[in-house]
């Protein structure tokens, strides 16, 4: 809430500052409503840490709130878009003044003068909103209310239960138990503190309590406290102080905070103890208890647990973490009908089908689980205004530190990783999701429509809506009675027969139609008046072309169209100046694309499709980072002259990170072999797909030093090549796909790939020799072969840090004894690794079609 407050004080700051051609009443009136916002927004960061725990009536205001910003941001967004859209219509610049142009111009400047005084009259009725907003905040006294709140009598824990279960009924904790103990009593004499982190509701303050009951009898003195999120550090204080004193507790006298300090500081600094400070959700908690836990060189040992990764980390600088995984099946089936039945032999079976569908709720692999790209997610926050520029910090910056904060918090949960250990996709689990639904819907912040729910519970405003059918049941259409004029944005996930009018929508920022069957190319006709849309997303829709009008969306800063019939865009498309993400499936290039000067990522155009022209524009777009292109030349093009158009392009492209070059039936990319300027040395990624074989490792490869991802096809892997690419510093990740002689041995050099975690060979080979020293850092061997026979020879060579080794074979001709002599010698082979690694060994039909596909 406070995020969307402070992104329109920012928003009301920028009209005063630009003096943005208002009226001057208006100009002191939006002066006047920035300054109260602003104490406003002050008010809910403060109102933040205890909004649970407000009254109704503190509620109810943040509520009117909330609207007032809705209200005013629309019509602040309306207004600029008026003038700046009618004062561009005016603007003759070169073309010189016509008769026609003077005429337009006049009346153009007669709407502005008209928008100037509807603005003024909205601005009116919005000042007046606020001036009585804050009038109620202190006619009603909601600060003092707010205050309070945190005074109110606190309900019982609900993790008491846990701290004292019989440690006969616990369940999957015998493992992490164990490992904690084994941290706690080793020999080391200085203070060490370990961090349990993981969900709420996993385990940790059992674990915790387990633990304490077991190893406090070996520690002089000890105690256990509980934080939580609004901790009363000195009640807190002072019953770790009476924990410690136990039958010598000091007599009771009122002590201060620093006092408390100072008293448990000095008990401390010569025994041995045992603290654990369970619940952490701050470190500012932390820090002033850290001031009571003396260096004492004693063996002394604390224990905290927390959901919050970042907090963990800063606690246990040694790094003596313990992350809690959630139950296993089995152990969760048996947590659940001891505590219902007392055994997991007596569950009736009535109740059998019940137990499987708590236990599917519940479980980790819970087919509900959503997953997001965290690209997309995002780009969406930065559209809803949520992630803004402040204090130097890029509006991605911004967002991405709010991502971070959740996964820390483990709201959210990193789901695939990129090459360089960067979350890729992130997952919310069911029952988070289902919280997240009902915190949305009594702050109406989504309105969401399924195929089991049809009927919508009336609103006076939706703000976001949700569609989401299932592929058992359609959604016929959407009630007329939705009001929908100030929705920010809209998700159809799924079939809906018949869409609602884009004509119903003015204020929309994102628009997003997934796995629509029914969608035609007319449902997006008007797409033109929604004047604010930043996202368009169209995916496994049957449309066949995109709006003729989709560049007059001036805002727009994420295209994506994959898996439709759309073969081309528009022409007027080069009109979207603001577009940084354009991702399509092998569209031809539109000619003019230089116009769109703030393209960051360009994914995937059909270059033999496009015209030489569109080719070669695109080596003018200065800010382009990533680029996917599909090569796949017509009989009747000018190979030549391609070739020469995208290798021009290519080497002009100064700031490209990102390489993807898709080859198809064959075609020669013998072009890439021609050396490239030296600044191309800032490319991170290359990869190249198809059944083109380079004859060699090009040589402008090992020039550069930023290469952090390879994936290459070549005839042959030569000994003197392998060694130029163990000589690159950045490498991370190496797909190499080979055609070597089956007669000939491949050599990893030594004292090469120094910084390489992920190593694959494809396709042919025989014998593999790992020299020593080679790859000191791979964590992950893939081999995928043609042939029965895979000798991993020196695999002994490999670093202690091999955790996995991945053999796919092709067995198409094999027969079953071939297929388990193979699979025996290649586990022989791999399991005499001094680290055991993980083994996982397939046999495929076609590894044409089994290559591994890495996110983008």
């Amino acid at each position: 809430m406070e995020g969307a407050i402070g992104s329109l004080v920012l928003k009301l700051g920028y009209l005063v500052s630009q003096e943005y051609k208002l009226l001057k009443k208006v100009g002191n009136d939006i002066f006047f409503m920035r300054n109260e916002l602003a104490s406003i927004s002050a008010f809910l960061q403060d109102l933040e840490t205890v909004e649970e725990a407000a009254g109704a009536q503190v509620k109810e205001w943040v509520n009117q709130v909330r609207e007032l910003s809705y209200d005013t941001e629309d019509c602040i967004d309306e207004f600029i878009y008026l003038v700046d859209h009618l004062g561009d219509h005016h603007d003759g610049g070169s073309r010189g003044i016509t008769w026609r142009s003077f005429i337009r111009g006049i009346v153009d400047k007669i709407k502005i003068l008209k928008a100037r005084h509807d603005i003024s009259d909205r601005i009116q009725e919005l000042k007046a909103r606020v001036k009585e907003t804050s009038e109620r905040r202190a006619r009603y006294r909601l600060d003092e209310a707010a205050a309070t709140s945190s005074l109110r009598p606190v309900s019982i824990d609900p993790r008491i239960p846990a701290l004292y279960q019989n440690a006969a009924n616990l369940v999957g904790i015998d493992k992490p138990k164990d490992e904690l103990i084994s941290w706690l009593m080793d020999a080391e004499g200085k203070l060490k503190v370990i961090s349990v982190v993981g969900l709420a509701g996993i385990g940790k303050t059992t674990l915790a309590m387990e633990v304490y009951c077991t190893l406090k009898a070996s520690f002089q003195c000890r105690a256990f406290i509980s934080v939580s999120q609004r901790p009363d550090l000195k009640n807190l204080l002072k019953d770790m102080l009476l924990q410690l004193y136990q039958k010598d507790a000091p007599e009771d006298q009122e002590l201060d905070l620093l006092q408390m300090v100072t008293k448990i500081r000095e008990y401390l600094l010569h025994k041995r103890y045992l603290v654990v400070i369970d619940d952490i959700w701050c470190l500012t908690a932390w820090q002033t208890i850290k001031c009571t836990l003396p260096e004492n060189n004693h063996g002394s040992r604390v224990i905290i647990t927390s959901r919050i990764k970042s907090i963990a980390t800063f606690c246990s600088p040694s790094n003596f973490i313990l992350k809690l995984e959630p139950l296993s099946e089995l152990a969760s089936k048996r947590l659940l009908l001891g505590r219902i039945f007392g055994s997991i032999d007596e569950c009736p079976s009535q109740f059998e089908q019940v137990v499987k569908k708590i236990l599917a709720k519940c479980g980790v692999c819970s087919q509900r689980i959503m997953a997001f790209n965290v690209t997309i997610l995002l780009k969406r926050w930065i559209a809803e205004g949520f992630g803004t520029e402040k204090h130097g910090l890029t509006a991605m910056d911004i967002a991405e530190s709010y991502l971070n904060e959740l996964i820390n918090r483990c709201m959210i949960q990193p789901f695939q990783f990129s090459y360089d250990n960067k979350v890729y996709t992130v997952r919310v689990h069911d029952l988070m999701h289902d919280l997240i639904v009902s915190k949305s819907y009594e702050q109406n912040f989504v309105t969401r429509i399924t195929s089991q729910q049809l009927t919508i519970i009336s609103r006076e405003k939706i703000h976001r809506l949700s569609v989401f059918s299932t592929e058992q049941e359609d959604i016929s259409c959407i009630p007329e009675r939705t009001k929908m004029t100030h929705a920010r944005s809209l998700v159809i996930i799924g079939c809906i027969k018949q869409m609602p009018s884009l004509s119903r929508f003015r204020f929309l920022r994102i628009l997003e139609i997934i796995n629509c069957e029914f969608l035609r190319n007319e449902d997006l006709n008007n797409i033109e008046r929604l004047f604010g849309l930043k996202m368009f997303i169209l995916s496994d829709v049957p449309v066949s072309r995109l709006p003729v009008h989709i560049g007059e969306l001036h805002q727009l800063e994420l295209l994506l169209v994959q898996n439709t019939k759309v073969k081309e865009f528009p022409k007027n498309i080069i009109k979207l100046k603001k577009l940084t993400h354009l991702l399509t499936d092998n569209i031809k290039l539109p000619d003019g694309i230089t116009n769109m000067q703030g393209l960051q990522k360009l994914l995937s155009f059909d270059a033999c499709a496009s015209s030489t022209k569109a080719v070669l524009e695109f080596a003018y777009l200065s800010n382009l980072r990533m680029l996917t292109l599909f090569w796949n030349p017509r009989d009747d093009d000018d190979y030549q002259l391609y070739e020469k158009c995208l290798i021009a392009s290519l080497k002009r492209l100064s700031n490209l990170e990102e390489l993807y070059i898709i080859g198809n039936g064959g075609f020669s990319l013998e072009f890439l072999l021609e050396p490239w300027p030296h600044q191309s040395h800032i490319l991170k990624r290359f990869v190249m797909e198809g059944s083109y074989w380079f004859p060699c490792i090009p040589n402008w490869i090992k020039f550069q030093s930023n290469l952090s991802y390879l994936d290459i096809n070549v005839k042959e892997a030569k000994e003197e090549e392998l060694e130029l690419l163990g000589l690159l510093p950045c490498l991370l990740h190496l797909e190499l796909w080979t055609r070597s002689a089956a007669d000939k041995a491949i050599v990893i050099p030594g004292k090469g790939f120094s910084s390489l975690r992920y190593f694959l060979l494809g396709y042919r080979m025989l014998r593999l020799i790992f020299q020593p020293d080679c790859m000191p850092k791979l964590q992950k061997l893939y081999l995928w072969g043609e042939t029965s026979v895979c000798v991993l020879s020196t695999i002994e060579n490999l670093p202690s840090c091999l955790k996995e080794v991945h053999v796919k074979i092709h067995g198409e001709n094999l027969s079953y004894q071939d297929i388990r002599e193979a699979k025996d010698a290649i586990s022989t082979v791999a399991k005499s690794h001094p680290s055991h690694p993980k083994i996982y060994i397939d046999i495929v039909g076609d590894l044409a079609f089994s290559r591994p596909v890495s996110p983008l």
